[in-house]
C-alpha cells in the first residue's frame, strides 16, 4: 500500500493465482494473520432434513460487515470489471458508487470512489454461516477467517485488494437457535412486560424488536423465515432465532468490545451476548394496571347516575368499568363498595356485592391460570434466549 494513500492500479493475479497471492503475501509480509487461500472452495449447504428437537451450532455470527476507508484498499480508479455503476444526483451533489455480488461465496461489495466523496471508502457485508447452512451458525473464528480471506481473493480478480490487517468491522450480528415449547405468537404477553433499555418497541406479525439508532435485538421466526425464501416446505425444526445487532462500528465496539477484524480471534462472544440481552432485554416492565382512586371512581360512578339513571348505573358501570379491572386495582372492590352505600339502600348493597362476588368467583380460576401460565411462559423465555 503507497505510504502517501492514493489509489493506484493494481494488477490481477495469473490464473493459477501464484503471482498475485505472491505480490499481497509479499506485501503484507509479517503480519499476524495468515492471507493464504485455497483456490477451488465451494460451500454446499446440506439437505434441510433435521428432524430432531436438539440444535447443532444453535450459536454464532449472522453477519459481519468490513469496511476500508481510503488508503486502506487498492482499486483501478474506476468502474472494476463486473460491477455494478449507480450515481445519484441532487441540486449540490454527484455521488457515484460501485456494486458487485457473489452470491456463489455469498457476499456484497460497494466501493464509493474517491472522486466522489473525498473520501472513498470499500465495505463488505456478508454472513459467514450462510455459505455452510441455512440456519446453522459459526462461532469458529478460523471459519470465519477461512471465509473473508476467500472473499478477498474474489475481490483481486476484478482488481479490488483489500488490506486484510486493517479490516474493519462495521456491523456484527449475533444469532442463537431456540425451540420455544409453543408458537412465537403464544408469549406476547412476556414480551409485552420486557422493556429495552433505551430501546423502541416494534413488533410486525409475530416478529419482535427493541432498537435504537446503534443497535437492535429481535426475535423471530426463522423456520418460517427459510421456508419463505425456499417457497417449499421443509422438515427442518420449528426454530425461533434471538439475535443482538450492532449496527455501526461505534456500536460494534462498545457491545461486543472489538474493533477489527482481527480483534474476534480467540472469541466466542457468549458472554457479551448474555450480557447484553439480561441487561438491555429482560428488564421487565409490567403493563399498566387502572390506578382509580376514590374520587376518581365516584366522578364515574355518578356520571352513570346521570346518564343512565339511578336503577341501572351499576350494571352500566361494571360494564363500562369491568369486575375484572376493579379486582386488579388495589382496593378497588372496597371503594365501589362505598360508593354504593354513599348512595343506596343497605339491601342494595349487600344484593350488588353478592353479584360481583359471584362474578369473582368465575373470574378467580381463570386470572389463576393467566398468571400460571404467564410465569410459565415468562421463566422459558428467560431461560432460552440466553447461550448455555
Amino acid at each position: 500500500m503507497s505510504k502517501d494513500n492514493k489509489i493506484h492500479r493494481i494488477y490481477p493475479p495469473e490464473p493459477d493465482g501464484e503471482t498475485g497471492m505472491s505480490m499481497y503475501n509479499n506485501r503484507h509480509s509479517g503480519h499476524n494473520l495468515s492471507v493464504s487461500v485455497q483456490t477451488g472452495t465451494t460451500h454446499t449447504p446440506p439437505e434441510l432434513t433435521k428432524t430432531d428437537t436438539g440444535l447443532k451450532n444453535a450459536f454464532g455470527v449472522d453477519k459481519l460487515d468490513l469496511i476500508f476507508q481510503k488508503g486502506q484498499f487498492d482499486y483501478c480508479q474506476k468502474r472494476p470489471p463486473k460491477w455494478s455503476e449507480k450515481t445519484i444526483e441532487n441540486d449540490r451533489t454527484k455521488n457515484t458508487k460501485y456494486f458487485y455480488q457473489n452470491t456463489e461465496i455469498g457476499y456484497v461489495a460497494e466501493i464509493v470512489p474517491d472522486q466522489a466523496l473525498k473520501s472513498g471508502y470499500l465495505h463488505i457485508s456478508a454472513n459467514p454461516s450462510k455459505p455452510n447452512h441455512d440456519y446453522e451458525l459459526t462461532s469458529n473464528t478460523t471459519q470465519i477467517f477461512d471465509f473473508y480471506r476467500e472473499v478477498f481473493a474474489d475481490l483481486r480478480k476484478h482488481l479490488v485488494d483489500p488490506d486484510l490487517e486493517q479490516a474493519k468491522i462495521s456491523r456484527l450480528d449475533l444469532a442463537h437457535n431456540i425451540i420455544l415449547n409453543h408458537e412465537l405468537l403464544t408469549y406476547n404477553n412476556v414480551f409485552d412486560t420486557l422493556q429495552g433499555k433505551r430501546h423502541f418497541k416494534r413488533s410486525y406479525g409475530d416478529s419482535r424488536y427493541w432498537k435504537n439508532g446503534e443497535n437492535e435485538f429481535i426475535i423471530y421466526n426463522k423456520k418460517q423465515e427459510i421456508i419463505n425464501f425456499h417457497k417449499k416446505k421443509l422438515n427442518i425444526p420449528d426454530i425461533t432465532r434471538a439475535e443482538v445487532k450492532a449496527l455501526k462500528g461505534r456500536s460494534v465496539e462498545k457491545v461486543f468490545g472489538v474493533h477489527k477484524l482481527g480483534d474476534i480471534l480467540g472469541r466466542t462472544f457468549v458472554d457479551e451476548y448474555n450480557l447484553f440481552v439480561t441487561e438491555r432485554i429482560l428488564r421487565t416492565k409490567f403493563g399498566q394496571q387502572l390506578q382509580f382512586d376514590f374520587e376518581e371512581l365516584e366522578r364515574s360512578f355518578l356520571t352513570c347516575i346521570d346518564k343512565f339513571g339511578r336503577n341501572r348505573a351499576i350494571d352500566n358501570f361494571l360494564r363500562i368499568i369491568g369486575v375484572e379491572a376493579l379486582s386488579e386495582t388495589k382496593n378497588g372492590i372496597i371503594y365501589f363498595q362505598e360508593i354504593i352505600k354513599s348512595n343506596y339502600h343497605e339491601r342494595t348493597v349487600r344484593r350488588q356485592m353478592s353479584k360481583i362476588n359471584d362474578l369473582l368467583s368465575v373470574l378467580k380460576p381463570i386470572q389463576e391460570k393467566r398468571e400460571e401460565n404467564f410465569i410459565e411462559l415468562n421463566e422459558e423465555i428467560r431461560t432460552k434466549l440466553l447461550v448455555a
